[in-house]
């Protein structure tokens, strides 16, 4: 005789199917006059739009032939609608890999992912308003739920208790039966109780008596080192600066990243599971790869150095004084807080500031120079379709009072004694398609005019810094500098030397740097597994 799952005992009336649909016709029995709607499982109240309904026929007629039947669809969703997912994203400016993309068929599927990903343990906090599912879920597989009712008195968005500790925390927000939807400062305070919350990562318990070093603490080399850390491998991280984190620290301002609540935890993290860091230390003056190979027994390199190296224009007056790459301008204000009035760090917060360039990195110097009380513009030679920089930083940079000098490219840099006055520029008009497949900007004749600006920062993109692949023997670059890396595992020219992240591609975004950095763990395990 098979045992029952006695878990249902602990289920709460109102949240089982039954008694929810009990309750609402007894609701509709009392005000007729009022319709009800209902956002339940299955429920369809409104119409559906044509677009959908278009998508549902054509799915069907493939059903209905042979050669377009699919039947059961993959676990993770079919490819076409994934591939399609991964490009929303990134013309939103996210990358996302569609293999890295799961479609489920509601909320039911998602939480019999989750109870599986984790353990019956976990303390599960779940705030009301939620669906059913969400809570009998966790009940039947035995979790220990904590729920706070979500009621008129607190708008139906109930806030957490940071008194208490809990594992896994379910929000159903805005999709939940009463539509109630978290802003901006709720969620942040969510992610600040998560971080409060966190778990310790667990090391592994034996060593494997292999000796590997990461080139660079930020994003990838992090992720590669914390990966080879739970192998078992022995980890040390060299950092050219006086403070860990990379772009992470030096690159992304304050109110995006967040450097103690966020980056200074990450890297506690990786040093909980036993990764040892060596900061002040320049690859390439202070050491060598091959020495380290040869002199101090490592057994693999990997080289996450990042692209540090900045471009500029080549226009005449670029060496003005105040005129800034927009590396120079962020490391000053975010790594060495030139923004605080108790550090020494000298900045040309400027009255009038130009930015010269289009993508994140422009935003990211723009929105600090507001915040250093400049008057700031975006000039930028293309239109704001061909803008690379992400949407929603964008509409930040526009949102805070960041002006967008579009179709202007600067021609000259204007000075007095030596100090910026002003940036020369023409008006530009887009032509044919370049290579990149963006329409080709073509200056306009007689169009210049002048922006009177006491401060340029030169966003244009970076490169990797030579210093490290000019110092070692053997390491192949591409035309660009880039050190040329297998894309799967990371593996370069040199034996035993891996390397990923902007090192490899030039400047990218984070999550593809950590994807590197995984990549390249899983080369060197594989390559000293077989050794």
């Amino acid at each position: 005789m098979p045992k029952l799952n006695e878990n249902y005992l602990q289920l709460k009336d109102s949240y089982l199917f039954s008694e929810i649909a009990h309750r609402t016709a007894a609701y509709s029995e009392k005000p007729p006059d009022k319709p009800v709607i209902r956002l339940g499982i299955g429920d369809v109240t409104r119409p559906l739009c044509e677009c959908a309904i278009k998508a549902l026929h054509e799915s069907v007629d493939e059903m209905g032939q042979s050669a377009t039947f699919k039947g059961y669809g993959p676990e993770q969703g079919y490819a076409k609608t994934r591939d399609a997912i991964a490009a929303y994203y990134k013309r939103n400016g996210v990358e996302v890999d569609a293999d890295a993309i799961f479609i489920s068929d509601g909320a039911k599927s998602d939480t019999g992912n989750i109870t599986e990903l984790f353990g019956h343990d976990n303390v599960i906090l779940i705030p009301d308003p939620v669906y059913p599912v969400y809570v009998d879920s966790n009940t039947m597989c035995g979790n220990k739920v904590t729920y706070i009712s979500g009621n008129a008195d607190n708008d139906f968005l109930p806030m957490p208790d940071h008194s208490q500790h809990v594992d896994v925390i379910y929000i159903c927000s805005p999709n939940n039966p009463t539509g109630a939807c978290y802003n901006k400062e709720q969620l942040k305070e969510w992610v600040d109780y998560a971080l409060e919350n966190d778990i310790k990562p667990v090391g592994a318990e034996t060593k494997n008596g292999h000796k590997v070093a990461v080139i660079g603490s930020g994003p990838s080399g992090l992720t590669c080192a914390g990966d080879l850390a739970k192998l078992g491998y022995d980890v040390t991280v060299f950092e050219a600066l006086h403070e860990l984190g990379g772009v992470l620290v030096y690159g992304i301002p304050e109110f995006r990243l967040p450097k103690q609540k966020v980056v200074a935890k990450e890297i506690e993290k990786v040093k909980d599971l036993g990764v040892k860091f060596e900061s002040n230390v320049v690859i390439g003056k202070s050491t060598t790869i091959d020495q380290l190979i040869e002199d101090e027994g490592f057994e693999a390199v990997f080289i996450g150095s990042g692209a540090g190296l900045p471009m500029f224009m080549g226009i005449p007056g670029e060496n003005a004084n105040g005129v800034f790459s927009a590396n120079e301008y962020l490391t000053r204000s975010n790594l060495m807080k030139a923004f605080d009035d108790s550090y020494d760090t000298p900045i040309a917060a400027g009255k009038k500031v130009a930015v010269v360039g289009g993508g994140n990195v422009a935003m990211d110097a723009a929105r600090t120079a507001l915040r250093l009380g400049a008057e700031v513009h975006i000039v930028y030679r293309r239109s704001e379709e061909e803008l690379p920089a992400r949407v929603e930083e964008v509409h930040h940079a526009k949102e805070e009072g960041v002006q967008f000098d579009l179709l202007t490219n600067p021609v000259e840099v204007l000075e007095e004694d030596g100090w910026v006055k002003g940036i020369k520029c023409v008006r530009m008009e887009l032509g044919e398609p370049d290579a990149s497949g963006r329409r080709r900007p073509v200056p306009v004749e007689g169009s210049e005019f002048v922006i009177d600006v006491d401060t340029v920062i030169m966003s244009l993109g970076t490169s990797p810094n030579p210093l490290i692949s000019s110092t070692t023997e053997g390491l192949e670059v591409n035309k660009w500098k880039c050190i040329v890396a297998d894309e799967e595992h990371g593996k370069t020219s040199k034996e035993g030397v891996y390397a990923g992240g902007d090192a490899v591609t030039g400047a990218a975004t984070v999550i593809l740097a950590m994807g590197a950095g995984k990549a390249g763990a899983r080369g060197i395990d594989e390559y000293l597994s077989n050794k």
